[in-house]
């Protein structure tokens, strides 16, 4: 709470006594940056919170008070002494020149996303809408996330967990996921399985969709170790003794805290590199429809990241592909004298279509057998189950999805394939977010229901020119979970613009608390809601409203209704408090703590900052970041930044509601706000981290403000591509 005491001294009418009188005369001072008003022995501008240096008499030294005429030591005028500098304050980002309008670039530029658009038309066809299968990818990423983050990866299935959750936000959002799939994907782990086959290709399918650089470099060893284990007649089997040649390690200089990816340099020379048979492998034999086609799958993602194989591999392979083909129509496991189902007959296509792509094939999908496979799943087409199968239900909706990627297609039959099938999952998802169905357990199950709802695979295509491309952005957390600790002391109950503050502060969590999702852990501590100032239980005032747990929108906010603000502000006391708050919650779960306070410490006496370093010390990771919102006094804003720095978090200062929002966003769902750049440096977007922009093939500057941290990259923008900036938000602010 904001307290004030006016002492008046009478202290007499001072004489005058010459040049060296000790009268100042003081005239209204103002921020150099801002020109807000400005308080003699002002530290930080009130108005935009830019650092005022402080200024000294060019002839004693003394320190001057702002606006001061003359110095009170010397009796020199200030006009000879050096004029004030201030560090400029954070801005939103370069904006365009007035009166003219933000350039456009040349060519058409759409921000509606049509291939969105159409799938949600044919979600609601099955009553289901892309808010609900998004929901539901959000709520399975989060159950998988759980899982690794808490178990070592370094089995088969590990490799299609990865691979799944590289295709979610939370590969995006949780920066510790993400570092820790990244060093999996770096491992040998992959050579030493049982399976090495299935391994390889899909370590290589999950580098490949990374679209980092020196990961996807690694997809050389992958294509070396499948193209030796070949088997004689075309196939592959599980395992075969390859010794492979590791691809050496790229070195970084310092890390900028911002990854692009996606596009590539245009009217450059592709480089791409032919990865030749040697006839290294000491076994190669070969094996079943299902392994042969996750080998393909492995060979197309490393001829995406440049590495090809020698056409005799894809001859070889379609030959034995043509002559698997059942009778029905359809494939089966191994051999013609098996009954065809539905998984095997999608491996079956899906590996005769990319052996016919990477052939050169311009027509690759005009082939009789794929025609009459396509035919036999349209006839027996299900989403319920593995058709004419028991087993592995969710691994024959994956396969459904990459044959309706491989084969262009939206429906299979009269099939609306997707809809079908995204209605389906939706419908048989766990509480937990998890998928499971015979053969296959929570975890893996929970992958293939992820790679279908997410269209995973990535297509064949010929390279295009002259069209448009995409960026999307991301923001890289260190937790995407948080306990909120939240000032509702009476000083909150003073107006901004004409609302209160308390007021912008609540709408401004429930819009956080809405980006964040069902897949986050939020818990909410509010101090100075219960007990006027003057009550003696007032500096004790503080209580966990909501626990940390899954986070529920509606409950959670309905909470942070009922609120009111009444009395002091014992920040030190709340610290403390929620050291025992978070000792209750799973030591292993990545937290962050955010304080949003108007005022400092009430409570005289109280130490904050040494309680803010007993709360990031009382977990592993835990960071307190402090949102100062109006602070209007030095001293404040001094003991808060302290806070911040003592809980090895951020200090962010918020003037109004704008910025208020715009500092949660940054510490919570990583809203921060970037501008693009056109080749002649021209703005032609600005938008916040997690958007989707629809632009033409080219050329562009990616440029983001984060606290006052400005950094710039170059980003390529190709032809029905997807470019990527990724930006890790610690990283960031740390430099």
């Amino acid at each position: 709470m904001k307290t004030a005491l006016l002492l008046i001294l009478c202290l007499g009418v001072p004489t005058l006594t010459g040049a060296a009188s000790s009268v100042v005369l003081v005239q209204e001072a103002a921020c150099p940056e801002c020109k807000a008003p400005l308080k003699p022995d002002a530290k930080f501008c009130t108005g935009c919170g830019a650092k005022i240096d402080p200024k000294t008499c060019a002839g004693c030294k003394a320190p001057l008070k702002l606006g001061a005429k003359f110095c009170a030591g010397c009796g020199k005028k200030v006009e000879e002494a050096p004029a004030p500098k201030a560090e400029p304050a954070p801005e939103p980002g370069k904006k365009p020149p007035e009166p003219q309008e933000a350039a456009k670039p040349a060519g058409q530029v759409v921000d509606a996303d049509s291939v969105k658009q159409k799938l949600d038309e044919e979600l609601r066809k099955f009553g289901t809408s892309s808010d609900e299968v998004n929901r539901a990818i959000d709520r399975g990423a989060a159950y998988l996330a759980a899982h690794y983050l808490k178990t070592e990866m370094r089995g088969d299935d590990d490799y299609l967990g990865a691979y799944a959750l590289i295709h979610t936000n939370q590969y995006f959002a949780n920066g510790k996921l993400r570092d820790k799939i990244n060093a999996f994907l770096r491992t040998d782990y992959w050579l030493k399985s049982a399976a090495v086959s299935y391994t390889a290709g899909l370590r290589a399918l999950a580098l490949e969709a990374t679209h980092d650089p020196d990961l996807k470099a690694l997809t050389r060893e992958c294509a070396e170790y499948l193209v030796e284990a070949q088997g004689p007649k075309g196939t592959w089997t599980y395992m075969s003794n390859v010794p492979i040649t590791p691809v050496a390690p790229v070195g970084k200089g310092p890390d900028s805290g911002i990854a692009i990816s996606g596009g590539e340099p245009l009217d450059e020379e592709v480089k791409g590199e032919l990865v030749e048979r040697k006839n290294t492998s000491k076994n190669p034999a070969d094996g079943d429809t299902s392994c042969t086609q996750f080998a393909v799958l492995g060979l197309h993602a490393a001829a995406r990241c440049g590495y090809l194989v020698p056409k005799a591999v894809w001859e070889k392979c379609l030959k034995e592909m043509e002559s698997r083909h059942c009778k029905d129509g359809g494939w089966s496991y191994h051999s013609t004298g098996h009954p065809s189902y539905g998984s095997m007959t999608c491996a079956g296509i899906c590996t005769v279509a990319l052996c016919r792509f990477y052939l050169g094939e311009k027509d690759y999908l005009d082939h009789p057998q794929l025609k009459s496979g396509l035919a036999w799943l349209g006839n027996n087409f299900a989403v319920d189950k593995n058709p004419k199968e028991n087993s592995w239900h969710l691994y024959y909706l994956y396969s459904v999805e990459r044959v309706g990627v491989f084969a262009a297609t939206d429906t299979i039959g009269e099939h609306l394939w997707y809809g079908k099938g995204a209605k389906h999952l939706v419908s048989i998802q766990a509480a937990d977010g998890s998928w499971t169905a015979n053969s296959e357990g929570k975890e893996k199950g929970t992958a293939f229901g992820l790679l279908f709802l997410t269209r995973a695979t990535s297509p064949v295509k010929a390279v295009k020119r002259g069209g448009n491309g995409w960026l999307e952005t991301h923001s890289l957390n260190d937790a995407s979970n948080f306990l909120i600790i939240l000032d509702a002391s009476g000083s909150m109950r003073e107006e901004i613009d004409g609302r209160e503050k308390f007021d912008i502060a609540k709408d401004v969590v429930e819009a956080i608390v809405k980006k964040l999702g069902e897949g986050a852990k939020v818990g909410l501590r509010v101090y100075g809601h219960r007990f006027p100032s003057l009550d003696e239980k007032a500096d004790q005032d503080s209580e966990l409203v909501v626990p940390v747990g899954p986070l529920k929108p509606g409950e959670f906010m309905a909470k942070v209704g009922m609120l009111k603000c009444k009395g002091k502000t014992p920040i030190t006391y709340s610290l403390d408090q929620a050291v025992g708050d978070l000792a209750k919650v799973e030591s292993d779960l990545d937290l962050v703590t955010i304080l949003l306070t108007d005022g400092g410490e009430s409570t005289r006496g109280a130490k904050p900052a040494e309680a803010a370093a007993r709360l990031s010390a009382s977990r592993k990771g835990m960071k307190v970041h402090v949102v100062g919102f109006d602070i209007g006094e030095d001293d404040w804003r001094e003991q808060l930044e302290k806070v911040a720095s003592q809980g090895n978090g951020s200090y962010f200062h918020a003037r109004k509601a704008s910025d208020l929002m715009a500092s949660l966003q940054l510490v919570t769902v990583g809203g921060a706000d970037y501008t693009l750049l056109d080749k002649a440096g021209k703005e032609v977007h600005r938008a916040k981290l997690g958007d989707r922009k629809e632009l033409p093939e080219g050329k562009y500057t990616f440029v983001i403000l984060a606290d006052g941290k400005k950094v710039e990259k170059t980003v390529w923008i190709n032809t029905g591509v997807v470019s990527h900036a990724t930006i890790s938000l610690s990283k960031l602010l740390k430099k």
